[in-house]
């Protein structure tokens, strides 16, 4: 592939260009809709392979490809080796005179000092490091231009990507005249610029540079969240502080509103997705699991039924396309209602199951996927074993210490009884469905945490919550769910999951899918409800 001989990360090409290394015409499609391109789609999924990703820009005749370093190409540690050179780099550069550092979206409300308006892990990262550099720092504000750290200033919603380029240089040219009002000339002075690429090319570099300043872009070829890992990964002594004891990026109260907001947008159906192709009904009826449900019922499926239906599907919900797992299991119960009985399966053979189970579409790992079908249906109809999680799925009562403790119960031979479900991610989903759409009653739901996965840890990332990234997902597991938890009781949901990580998952999820995935595919800032505000992709 052409892509894949390229030296550099970035590459854009006009359609013309891209027709003349294919040897073909393009799809009118292909001219006009992002989605096209996205990493979802045929043409995107021949990219991943390659570690490419595209995004369209229908206007300007043109598509930008970048290599996918976090998602697809790059290793952990090549990841690390990337910041270390990047670190290396800076540290051969000399020490600052002047230190100016990029303002960002989240801030407090009211008037506050300017190095305590900005709320944002990035920027407090960045202040941490700017008041141990020993020089004099400014901060570059999109509204007020050059801000001493000390100045009191209101509150604003104003972003210098949304100005015009014409604007963005008036800026610019500002800032660089308020600087050689205050500090006289900077012939020869050495100024280290922490900030984004539109406080810095749109003539402020150049101002500085044409007198003869040195300009040190720190940190500019990482991405935010390689550049938090950055400033997280500095002595002890250099970390930036993010509250009591360096534990979380918010507050409890910040974490409160947050997970408010999200909830009643997701519950009340209020999430904007005019702009996604394909996007499902955002709510809880709009989820998978909710969608194949309504089905069973249709077909006359009785509680216990759609909570076998539920338990057996679920085991096999990972790593993979939600919507079509679901809706394949569902068209699969009105065909073949035996897989779904738990006595008929542990009668049946494995070879048996696996044939319906692949030609229905159900089973992706075929022998992984059915060993595990059949080993739980057997432990469902065990007379004398696991009266938790047989009263959960056949009477619909359960208490939530008791059915972690059957989840990871194994033979006498070590074998587990309940294998896929009982995972980290999984078995706490299972956990939440067994209530909605399960109808089921599940006793001790506060001890339940968020079930992490990629998409919500993305949009729990974005929205400022944690700073994990470069961590590997088991490790970041952890710091997720205890950072939700400070702020879980204002969540908003069905009766039975409100106040509960249960209420907040789908919603989180719903978001990293839909919201999140999408803009950072498509290389674009689209969003979806409110909570979007305080996304960290602007910084």
């Amino acid at each position: 592939m052409w892509l894949r001989d390229r030296p550099e990360d970035r590459v854009r090409l006009s359609f013309s260009e891209i027709e003349r290394i294919l040897g073909a015409k393009l799809p009118k499609s292909a001219r006009i809709y992002p989605a096209f391109w996205s990493a979802g789609r045929h043409v995107g999924r021949l990219l991943r392979r390659v570690d490419w990703l595209a995004s369209l820009d229908p206007e300007g005749g043109f598509v930008q490809f970048r290599r996918s370093w976090r998602d697809a190409g790059a290793s952990l540690t090549e990841n690390v080796e990337r910041s270390d050179r990047r670190q290396a780099a800076q540290e051969e550069a000399p020490a600052p005179d002047l230190l100016l550092v990029g303002c960002v979206q989240q801030k407090q409300s009211g008037r506050h000092r300017a190095r305590e308006l900005y709320s944002s892990p990035l920027f407090r990262g960045r202040r941490r490091y700017a008041e141990d550099a020993g020089c004099p720092w400014f901060i570059l504000s999109a509204k007020y231009g050059l801000v001493h750290p000390d100045e009191v200033i209101e509150s604003y919603d104003l972003a210098l990507k949304d100005l015009r380029a014409t604007k963005r240089r008036r800026w610019a040219h500002g800032v660089f005249l308020e600087l050689e009002r205050k500090l006289g000339s900077l012939c020869g002075r050495v100024i280290e610029i922490h900030a984004g690429r539109e406080y810095v090319e749109y003539g402020l570099r150049e101002a500085l540079e044409g007198c003869s300043a040195r300009v040190v872009l720190s940190l500019s070829s990482l991405r935010i969240g390689e550049q938090l890992a950055w400033y997280w990964s500095r002595p002890a002594d250099q970390l930036p502080v993010f509250g009591e004891g360096n534990r979380n990026a918010v507050e409890d109260e910040e974490i409160g509103t947050i997970v408010e907001s999200l909830t009643r947008t997701f519950s009340g159906k209020r999430f904007d997705l005019s702009a996604r192709l394909e996007a499902p009904t955002p709510g809880w009826d709009g989820l998978p699991e909710f969608a194949a449900v309504k089905r069973l019922r249709m077909f006359g499926a009785s509680a216990e039924q759609a909570r076998i239906f539920l338990t057996l599907v679920a085991a096999l919900d990972r790593a993979r396309d939600a919507d079509r797992l679901w809706a394949a299991a569902a068209d699969l119960f009105q065909e073949r209602p035996w897989v779904f009985d738990p006595r008929e399966v542990s009668r049946r053979s494995v070879e048996d199951l696996q044939a319906v189970l692949a030609r229905g579409r159900v089973s992706q790992r075929h022998r992984t996927d059915v060993a595990a079908w059949h080993r739980i249906s057997c432990a469902l109809v065990h007379p004398d074993l696991f009266p938790a999680v047989r009263g959960a799925v056949l009477n619909g009562e359960a208490e939530v210490s008791a059915l972690s403790r059957e989840l990871t119960s194994r033979d006498g031979e070590g074998r587990k009884w309940f294998p896929l479900l009982s995972g980290p991610k999984i078995s706490v989903m299972w956990v939440r469905i067994l209530v909605a759409p399960g109808g089921g009653r599940v006793h001790g739901l506060d001890a339940l945490p968020v079930a992490v996965d990629v998409q919500v840890r993305r949009a729990t990332e974005n929205l400022g919550v944690t700073t994990t990234q470069g961590q590997p997902l088991d490790q970041a597991r952890g710091v997720i769910q205890e950072a939700w938890k400070r702020g879980v009781h204002r969540a908003v949901g069905p009766v039975g999951l409100e106040g509960t990580c249960a209420a907040l998952d789908p919603a989180l999820w719903f978001l990293g899918k839909w919201g999140c995935s999408f803009c950072e595919r498509g290389g674009i800032r689209l969003p979806v409800a409110e909570v979007c505000r305080g996304c960290r992709q602007e910084e």
